[in-house]
Parts: C-alpha cells; sequence; structure tokens
C-alpha cells in the first residue's frame, strides 16, 4: 500500500506533488491577475469604440426623421394622382 510518505520519497512525484499542495495557488494567481488585465483592456477598447460609433451616428438623430418625412411626402404626392382618379365625384 502507497502512503504519503513514499510518494514524496519518489523524485518524480515531487514535481505533480507540489502543483496539487500549494503551486497551484500562485499559478492561478497569475493567470487570473492576466485574464483580469486582458478582461480590463478590451473593456476599455470596447467603451471607446461605442463613444465614437455614438459621436458618428449624432447626426442622425435629425436627419433620420427628416428622411423620414421627406420619402413619405414623396410617395404621397407619386400616388396622390392614382388616388384622384377613384375619387367620387
Amino acid at each position: 500500500m502507497r502512503t504519503f510518505a513514499s510518494c514524496t520519497s519518489r523524485a518524480r512525484s515531487r514535481k505533480p506533488l507540489a502543483l496539487c499542495l500549494g503551486e497551484s495557488n500562485r499559478v492561478f494567481e497569475r493567470f487570473d491577475a492576466a485574464l483580469e488585465k486582458t478582461i480590463d483592456i478590451n473593456d476599455k477598447a470596447f467603451k471607446e469604440a461605442v463613444k465614437r460609433s455614438l459621436a458618428e451616428l449624432g447626426p442622425f438623430d435629425v436627419g433620420a426623421p427628416l428622411v423620414a418625412l421627406a420619402v413619405a411626402a414623396l410617395a404621397l404626392a407619386g400616388i396622390w394622382p392614382r388616388l384622384r382618379e377613384y375619387a367620387v365625384g
């Protein structure tokens, strides 16, 4: 039967055992710090892209409704002669 003491005496078992007994926390903390840094970089880039996009779309706040009204007026002007053909009178 293998015991903990017999596992620690073998040279090839020391590395995995060290990883399990504490080194893994340090490795995970480094990974977690790198991941957090990457997330912050991507979050900053995303927010900057959204800000730029909203600035580019600023003129459409007024322009889009005006274009929609112009299209509706032109459509009505084009249809009006056909509608007058059906007028009772």
